[in-house]
């Protein structure tokens, strides 16, 4: 039998998810996948298992490296009976251990590749689902509105929506789904870095977090400056629109001169527009690498000179700690380069 959750429950979580704000920004996308749900729940359960396998991998990682290091050392175990004398074979010699847990992970690998590839598949046919959605739901409205609303609205802003204002919707979508996915595996690097130490574990934490701080007011200035791009695109489409249909007419009473002014100085618009976007854009990367990379220079040493001299971590302990660390700065550079882009196209967002 499936667990229901009470009605009350259900109520409460909803307000509470209502009024976050995740849910205010991306309303208009999140409305829309009540009409797919099982592709996007696919997406995201494919996800939740790569990152679990992913964390299945490195959690042997430990076992291998100690294998490599100190042979002689107790065996690694995971307090499972049967699974540590069966599969991880604790009472066989050392090297038999070493070809066991190869083996595990060269498993975890494959499997977590398949998930991979379930959940590349299932979240772009989540976007082309959604954008086919927001296609329709345009056309509705537009087909719903009263002529007089044509009549003030020019038909290459309309345009512009229906062509470019979706398709930089949908690069958000992607750029969203990125997100999410690299997220989920980023808990499980932050999970087992927990394992190994937790003192190590919460000034990263503590540090990274900083470093996301700062660099969200960052990414909200380019949030900001990405309406401007939204409405300089939609009025460059609506000059281009009036002046091809209108070429007879230009010709006619000879008004090149002017429709060349209006259109040069639409089209130099579209680009100060899009250079104030992209000079925020272009800071975050660099940033967060330098920032990041104090940091991990950072712990390395605090590692060396507190826990490992002291005999608080062994060798094989900091190596995998230090592999996690090394995968989870290159994951957040990913992750904050892809918040900054998300955010340039907000402006295409709040159009539709």
């Amino acid at each position: 039998m499936l667990l229901k959750i009470p009605a009350p429950i259900r109520r409460s979580l909803k307000r509470t998810l209502k009024a976050t704000d995740f849910w205010k920004e991306n309303y208009t996308i999140l409305r829309e996948f009540k009409h797919f749900p099982l592709v996007a729940v696919a997406a995201i359960l494919c996800a939740i298992g790569a990152a679990s396998f992913e964390g299945f991998s490195f959690g042997f990682l430990l076992a291998f490296l100690q294998s490599l290091v100190n042979p002689d050392a107790p065996p690694f175990q995971t307090g499972i009976g049967w699974f540590d004398q069966g599969i991880l074979g604790i009472n066989e010699p050392s090297i038999n251990r070493l070809y066991r847990v190869s083996a595990l992970i060269l498993t975890a690998t494959w499997i977590r590749s398949t998930f991979n590839y379930l959940t590349q598949i299932y979240t772009d046919l989540t976007q082309q689902k959604l954008i086919d959605r927001l296609r329709k739901q345009i056309f509705e409205q537009l087909q719903a509105f009263n002529l007089s609303f044509f009549s003030k609205t020019h038909s290459g802003e309309l345009l512009n929506t229906l062509t470019s204002e979706i398709g930089r919707l949908q690069s958000a979508f992607g750029l969203l789904a990125f997100i999410v996915t690299r997220s989920l595996t980023l808990s499980v690097y932050v999970f087992l870095m927990f394992r190994i130490s937790w003192q190590l574990s919460l000034i990263s934490v503590a540090l990274f977090s900083l470093l996301a701080v700062a660099l969200s007011k960052l990414i909200a200035r380019i949030r900001e400056a990405s309406a401007g791009v939204s409405v300089s695109n939609g009025r460059f489409t609506s000059i281009a629109m009036e002046f091809i249909n209108g070429i007879r007419t230009v010709q006619a009473f000879a008004t090149q001169d002017f429709e060349r002014r209006r259109f040069y100085q639409a089209s130099a618009d579209v680009l100060d527009a899009s250079m104030k976007a992209t000079r925020g854009f272009a800071l975050v990367r660099p940033l967060a690498e330098g920032l990041a990379t104090t940091v991990l220079v950072g712990m390395i040493i605090l590692a060396l000179t507190l826990f490992v001299s002291n005999g608080v971590m062994q060798t094989a302990s900091l190596l995998t700690f230090l592999f996690l660390l090394f995968r989870l700065v290159p994951a957040l550079h990913e992750i904050n380069g892809s918040r900054a882009a998300m955010s340039s196209y907000w402006g295409s967002l709040n159009n539709i």
